[in-house]
């Protein structure tokens, strides 16, 4: 699809947006084809709709994804969500999430090996950091999700890494053009069937990992965690058996195997949900903030003093997670980063049935757009929203503000259930780079220009210019 056809779909987004911010309209209704949607941008409406225990169906857009993802968590109805929900949650214990660490330094540190030799090779020109964090993101989110390495950063071309970014980049050339919603219709043309291939692709080899790792599990089967999922609380379950680290997908499998009603195909589901969220939206998170940390040096050098406090200067230390909870700064910076730049800027659900929001009957077959982008922005809760501050996120700032001001993750029952481990990865990825670069960022906010993707994208990239500190 032509860049710019996405472009003016996502600016005649962005012009109703702008109408609502300007008049104080908190919510109005627009037309995309014959589809009706109601666009809310005030925490007051987004709280309504977000803590909602009957809003819980995603919007039929959602669907457009649905040939690589299926109906896993992202996508799911809400009666199968809310199983599907109790089932993963012990996956995300935090005790698992920290046995993930060592595997995010390790794919931190070639990604800085990599920025060093594209740097040479570049005579330390401004890089577009967007491509070389999400193949970084892509190999941690592929061995902590498969416990497979695709070594992504060490080729950018592989089957695997292409057909992840076609299938991913479907969505926007689906989403505006209505057509192109009907299967039927656009698997139908050429650019449906080069999706089509892509998608048989990934799925195949998620299958084939899946099944060696069950047989691996089922020659093992007396060394088979047999526990509910409380079995997640206890002392070394992150070694199942030989010392070996679990992935997302070992969980599953014991769900499995102890209950062959959570088939197979289910377990795909996630993984691919695992894979196409733990990727694209933490890439995007990382690469805003490291812009942004390149454009405003007092911030990156506040940062590196707190990195220099915990690590002593010590550059080849790896972070561990005491380490991470002592960078409250670099929180706050993320957070900031997350709160100008949302990776998910619109959260979309579909009225199932009759229902009122803010006072306004919303019927049934609407869809409902929260729109995270423009609620950042609302200066009752952050004075001079396009300022980027870090300090509005230290404890004393957030006292009293509106629980749903800021929801750079969702909220609510059918809030992001990897939020935290997209946090840990984004501080392992940012601190172990700062640590070994300074940043220069050349072009100002006011030049980079915006897309959706389901993920918020720069249509030009993100340039980036990365000095080695041993030689700065």
């Amino acid at each position: 699809m032509d860049r710019t056809e996405g472009e003016v779909a996502v600016q005649f987004l962005l012009g109703h947006l702008r109408i609502m911010e300007t008049t104080k309209l908190e919510l109005c209704k627009i037309y995309i084809g014959v589809w009706p949607f109601v666009v809310l941008n005030s925490a007051e409406g987004i709280e309504a709709l977000l803590k909602s225990n009957t809003l819980l169906d995603k919007a039929l857009l959602y669907r457009l994804i649905n040939s690589w993802l299926g109906t896993g968590l992202l996508t799911s109805p809400k009666r199968k969500w809310r199983g599907r929900r109790r089932l993963l949650t012990p996956a995300f214990h935090f005790k698992l999430l920290d046995d993930f660490v060592p595997v995010m330094t390790e794919h931190s540190r070639a990604f800085v090996q990599r920025l060093r030799t594209v740097t040479q090779r570049h005579h330390r020109e401004p890089l577009d950091v967007v491509p070389l964090v999400s193949c970084c993101t892509l190999d941690v989110i592929c061995e902590t999700a498969m416990g497979v390495s695709v070594h992504a950063q060490e080729d950018a071309d592989s089957p695997y890494v292409r057909a992840v970014k076609v299938v991913s980049g479907s969505f926007l050339a689906r989403f505006v053009s209505p057509w192109k919603w009907v299967d039927s219709l656009f698997f139908n043309n050429p650019s449906g069937w080069d999706v089509k291939r892509n998608v048989e692709y990934l799925h195949r080899f998620t299958e084939r990992i899946i099944q060696s790792r069950k047989t691996e599990y089922l020659e093992k089967e007396p060394l088979i965690v047999t526990a509910t999922d409380a079995s997640v609380e206890e002392p070394g379950v992150s070694q199942p058996y030989g010392g070996k680290r679990l992935a997302f997908l070992d969980i599953l499998l014991m769900s499995h195997l102890r209950d062959p009603s959570f088939t197979e195909e289910g377990i795909r589901e996630e993984v691919d949900t695992f894979m196409f969220e733990g990727h694209d939206t933490t890439a995007m998170g990382i690469s805003f903030t490291l812009y942004l940390l390149g454009l405003y040096k007092d911030v990156q050098d506040k940062v590196y003093e707190e990195l220099e406090a915990i690590f002593g200067g010590d550059v080849e230390r790896a972070a561990t997670i005491e380490d991470l909870k002592e960078m409250r700064y670099l929180e706050c910076v993320i957070k900031e980063s997350h709160r100008l730049y949302p990776p998910v800027p619109i959260v979309a659900r579909n009225v199932d049935e009759d229902s009122e929001i803010l006072g306004h009957c919303i019927p049934r077959g609407t869809t409902l757009l929260a729109v995270v982008y423009t609620l950042h922005r609302d200066p009752r809760f952050f004075p001079e929203p396009e300022e980027f501050r870090p300090e509005r996120f230290l404890p004393e700032n957030c006292a009293g503000r509106h629980a749903y001001a800021y929801v750079p993750f969702s909220a609510g029952p059918r809030n992001c259930i990897g939020q935290r481990f997209a946090l840990q990865e984004e501080k392992v990825v940012i601190s172990t780079v700062l640590r070994h670069f300074r940043l220069h960022s050349p072009h100002h906010r006011d030049t980079i220009r915006l897309t959706w993707e389901l993920v918020l994208r720069p249509v030009d990239g993100l340039k980036v210019q990365f000095l080695p500190r041993s030689l700065a």
